[in-house]
């Protein structure tokens, strides 16, 4: 069995980190204090997703070791294979990666979107 307690805290302090963002105006210091713990909140919770959906795949593979050389887009194909996530989940999270390091100011915007969309289904 998967202990989720870090996983539903990490979910709840983002959750609250974007409520607070929500909460100020743009282009203030706050907003930005507010926006970087949204960033943050999200890399750590999905790094911690990540982790979890590793731990479950390993009971469909004959080699759990594996498991743990399989790049992100692999996990995320194997848990889409396995239905651990829906297809429409592993497409959104394979335009986020494309998408994450371009630093251009409107597709910065348009990745904020996407990462708060992805955040429905953590």
């Amino acid at each position: 069995m998967l202990r989720t307690d870090h996983l539903v805290r990490c979910i709840r302090s983002l959750e609250a980190s974007l409520s607070m963002l929500r909460s100020v105006e743009p282009e203030t210091v706050e907003y930005e204090v507010f926006r970087n713990a949204v960033v943050k909140g999200f890399e750590l919770t999905l790094e911690i997703s990540v982790k979890l959906i590793r731990k479950a795949l390993k009971s469909y593979s004959a080699t759990p070791h594996e498991v743990d050389s399989w790049t992100f887009k692999d996990t995320l194909r194997h848990a889409g294979k396995h239905r651990l996530m829906s297809t429409d989940a592993v497409g959104r999270w394979f335009k986020y990666r494309a998408n994450r390091n371009n630093r251009h100011t409107t597709m910065a915007r348009g990745l904020q979107r996407i990462r708060l969309s992805c955040c429905r289904f953590l």
